[in-house]
């Protein structure tokens, strides 16, 4: 029993970094995920919010390279060509204050366009 008042302070605690100004804040982990470019094309990457959102950094892929952005602003929009056998992606790291953090990526083949997304709301 003597645990319990350790395993209620450290839930209260947990709770209250979680919430500012009585609101719940959402870590968000977001991916599209990798991919390999099956043609040569372009490639749309995407991060746009909703409500009260906040990006740490965005990492997406350019020549097959990860290319990392600190805090981009939103909306975050880039549009890049791809070679046949490059990687494509995008991943996210923010949160999400009584909104939508949403990422996609685009890839942009003559009239075809296969999209894929990800997204997170607190």
């Amino acid at each position: 029993m003597k645990r319990l008042p350790v395993l209620l302070l450290t839930t209260a605690c947990c709770f209250a970094a979680c919430m500012k100004d009585g609101t719940w804040t959402k870590a968000c982990q977001l991916s599209t995920g990798l991919h390999t470019a099956p043609g040569d094309a372009k490639i749309m990457y995407e991060i746009t919010g909703t409500g009260s959102v906040f990006v740490n950094h965005a990492i997406y892929y350019d020549a097959g390279n990860p290319i990392k952005v600190d805090k981009p602003t939103l909306p975050f929009v880039l549009t890049l060509p791809v070679q046949a056998a490059d990687t494509i992606g995008l991943q996210v790291e923010g949160r999400a204050m009584e909104g939508r953090l949403q990422i996609r990526h685009r890839f942009i083949m003559g009239t075809d366009t296969v999209t894929t997304t990800d997204a997170c709301a607190g």
